[in-house]
């Protein structure tokens, strides 16, 4: 499964570019994304929408109400199930 980005305003996400998303966590309520850039980042100030989130080899998480802010649109493959 991927998302996109278009003009995201979290320090660190990159416009025009697509994630690969992971996972997603019900009890913590967040996404696991994966950005093919594989950088390293760590925020000015504590992990959120105005400071960035905790990055390692381009893994993060983030809240789901900030992902449906940042992210736009999905893709995910189905396979071709022969009935």
């Amino acid at each position: 499964m991927t998302c996109g980005t278009i003009k995201p305003t979290t320090p660190d996400f990159n416009p025009n570019q697509a994630y690969a998303v992971l996972g997603y966590d019900a009890a913590s309520d967040k996404v696991t994304l994966w950005n093919s850039h594989g950088q390293d980042f760590t925020p000015q100030g504590a992990a959120g929408p105005e400071n960035g989130c905790i990055t390692k080899h381009g893994v993060f998480e983030i809240p789901l109400t900030q992902f449906v802010k940042q992210f736009s649109g999905m893709a995910f493959e189905v396979p071709d199930v022969k009935t």
